[in-house]
């Protein structure tokens, strides 16, 4: 289930953030950090991805298996990312899960990061560098304090789990159901080559035997 959470809040991330600029790998990676810290921050459970220091700041190697996963499924198109109709669809066919009190809250975080946060590449890295967070190890320091190693990956932040979070991001079975069909490309053709050709008259009811 967090897989798939943490593939429609990217999705919704996404969507916010398309129409501000080019949203490019960087940026998208350092948004996603941004709407995590402050939901770990709140103790609410919505991005479960493990960040990294990385040469460029912190990266979490699941976005981009997430992003990929996205990108082949039809949902996004590739750098930068835009959602494509059938990523449209997707979202509009969930709409009542993020209606759900429980959930606006994740949402409100990650509309008001993509709107105020900067896009481009060097201000956006200058923002996310100056942040304190909190290491699993419990001390506190900004991230430009800790160093880039690239034969030593430095954990930053976790996801939250057992009794770290008051709240989570939910789905109910419809919802899963809906996700799962809508990634599963050759499923997905099928059922509009079915309703094409039913609208076009291709499809001649069976007789009755």
């Amino acid at each position: 289930m967090e897989r798939i959470v943490d593939k429609v809040l990217l999705l919704k991330l996404i969507r916010s953030a398309q129409g501000r600029g080019r949203l490019v790998t960087i940026p998208l990676h350092k948004l996603v950090f941004i709407s995590q810290h402050r939901m770990n921050g709140k103790r609410i459970k919505g991005f479960n991805y493990s960040f990294y220091r990385d040469r460029f700041g912190p990266a979490a190697p699941g976005i981009y298996d997430d992003f990929g996963e996205l990108i082949d499924a039809g949902m996004i198109r590739d750098c930068p990312f835009r959602l494509t109709s059938s990523g449209e669809e997707l979202l509009d066919g969930l709409e009542p899960a993020f209606r759900r009190n429980g959930n606006r809250l994740f949402l409100g975080i990650i509309g008001e990061i993509a709107k105020d946060t900067p896009l481009e590449i060097r201000p956006i890295k200058e923002l996310v560098y100056k942040m304190s967070i909190t290491l699993p190890d419990g001390t506190v320091k900004k991230v430009s304090e800790i160093p880039f190693r690239p034969n030593r990956k430095i954990l930053l932040m976790r996801k939250l789990s057992g009794s770290d979070f008051k709240q989570a991001f939910t789905l109910e079975e419809g919802e899963v159901e809906t996700f799962e069909m809508m990634m599963d490309a050759d499923l997905r053709g099928s059922i509009q080559r079915a309703e094409d050709d039913a609208r076009g008259g291709r499809i001649t009811p069976r007789a009755p035997v």
